[in-house]
């Protein structure tokens, strides 16, 4: 087993992988910042993370379930459920994909072939951006905040986010199609095109 990263379990890597994940999607940021459920909007913290914990719960209980036979299909229609019967979001981006892929590579990488190097990848990229959004505030002169969670709940993570090319990507060693697959959200000119709520089987 690789000992990159000793003092984490597998379980606590792979749940922590998936909040990486879900924090350079920017279809669910976009969705907390400008349509979040109203629940999300009665929590203290900042919306962005709120809904992010509340996904990254359900996504890792769903894994915790069905191990390794989640596949890539599947996960994409969930998550694409999702947006549509709980954030009541029409999610018409394509992401969804994206972000099943990472997670299903998250899960082989993680669990399946303890691979902490893979891991510790995806950790340093995650700290890269929270550095860059600390940086970000510093020049505009604002306040330094950080949230329960981490600095890149800050909503200025964006400009972080157009910083590194915009596309959302991640560096973390995978075949081609998950790195080319992943890609920002196709935004219209008024900067997104998915938020069209809609009010409302799959496996939990």
């Amino acid at each position: 087993m690789d000992k990159a990263t000793p003092q984490i379990t597998p379980i606590e890597a792979f749940n922590e992988s998936i909040q990486h994940i879900l924090s350079r999607w920017v279809s669910l940021r976009l969705v907390a910042e400008h349509n979040p459920p109203s629940h999300i909007l009665q929590s203290r913290l900042p919306p962005f993370p709120t809904l992010r914990s509340e996904i990254q719960s359900i996504l890792f209980d769903f894994f915790q379930t069905h191990g390794a036979t989640v596949t890539i299909d599947e996960l994409s229609d969930n998550l694409l459920e999702y947006f549509s019967s709980d954030l009541e979001t029409e999610l018409e981006d394509g992401s969804e994909v994206g972000i099943a892929e990472m997670l299903v590579e998250a899960y082989k990488q993680v669990i399946v072939k303890r691979n902490f190097a893979w891991f510790e990848d995806l950790r340093r990229q995650a700290n890269e951006i929270d550095a860059k959004v600390v940086e970000s505030l510093r020049r505009a002169g604002g306040r330094v905040e950080e949230d329960a969670e981490n600095a890149s709940d800050d909503d200025e993570v964006e400009d972080a986010e157009r910083e590194d090319n915009g596309s959302g990507s991640m560096d973390v060693e995978m075949d081609e199609k998950n790195e080319n697959s992943y890609i920002a959200p196709v935004v219209d000119e008024d900067g997104f095109e998915l938020v069209q709520r809609k009010k409302g089987g799959r496996r939990k």
